[in-house]
């Protein structure tokens, strides 16, 4: 049976609706089977070198609660004999909020960990690691220094300085009693080997002992050696 002609357009008109729904359809199917691109981008780890030759270790954590991006960077600074010094801090940022960041996700990394590199010490500069990707992007893009850790790395650094000045000054005690301890030492050696009474603390010497100094000075003046022991008795006797 040939169709009449005036019903050819409405026929033509519900093929084309036909069409275009489908092709809406398949377009709104395969955006929905796409996974998100700007999380999957971020990279997991690795590695990296300060300017002062420190060993350092990053790797990166998205929040589950937003689009916040934590950065944990671990170091350790090469010496000659162990414990191995180490550091660690942390940076936090919404990189997100860069336009730019979704299709560069890589690039966007890539220039963090040089701002790391071209330091001395991995956690300490500026606190905030700008990237030329994400220059125009709000501040919150970027990834800074998260005050707790900036806070801890302080009264770390604080206590060690502590201790220092503790030490030192333990040895600088040492070394002032030491000689006085020596001193006293000599002094009693002396005074065994002359058959003297042992001198005080503090005066090695003998000097300035509290006793008998003129009683025994005029034993030695009127007293022969042999009969020392019997002269001095009667000398002291009647010197009272």
């Amino acid at each position: 049976m040939a169709m009449q002609p005036h019903c050819r357009p409405l026929f033509l008109h519900l093929i084309l609706v036909i069409l275009l729904l489908s092709h809406a359809a398949l377009a709104e199917a395969k955006k929905k089977t796409q996974p998100p691109a700007s999380r999957s981008a971020v990279p997991g780890s690795g590695e990296l070198t300060t300017k002062a030759g420190h060993s350092c270790t990053w790797a990166t954590s998205a929040s589950a609660s937003d689009s916040a991006v934590a950065l944990q960077v671990s170091c350790s600074v090469p010496g000659e004999a162990p414990p191995v010094e180490t550091y660690q801090c942390r940076f936090t940022g919404k990189p997100d909020l860069c336009p730019a960041y979704a299709a560069k996700a890589n690039q966007y990394w890539k220039q963090v960990v040089g701002k790391l590199k071209k330091r001395s010490n991995a956690c300490e500069g500026e606190k905030v690691l700008k990237t030329r990707l994400c220059k125009k992007a709000p501040s919150a893009s970027h990834v800074r220094l998260a005050e707790g850790a900036a806070e801890e790395k302080k009264m770390e650094e604080k206590e060690e300085e502590e201790e220092e000045v503790v030490e030192e000054e333990v040895v600088r005690g040492k070394e002032t009693a030491a000689p006085v301890a020596k001193e006293a030492e000599v002094a009693a050696r002396r005074a065994e080997r002359e058959g003297k009474p042992e001198p005080l603390l503090g005066d090695a010497a003998g000097h300035g002992a509290v006793g008998d100094g003129n009683a025994d000075s005029e034993v030695s003046n009127y007293c022969t050696e042999g009969w020392h022991s019997l002269c001095s008795f009667f000398v002291k006797f009647f010197d009272g």
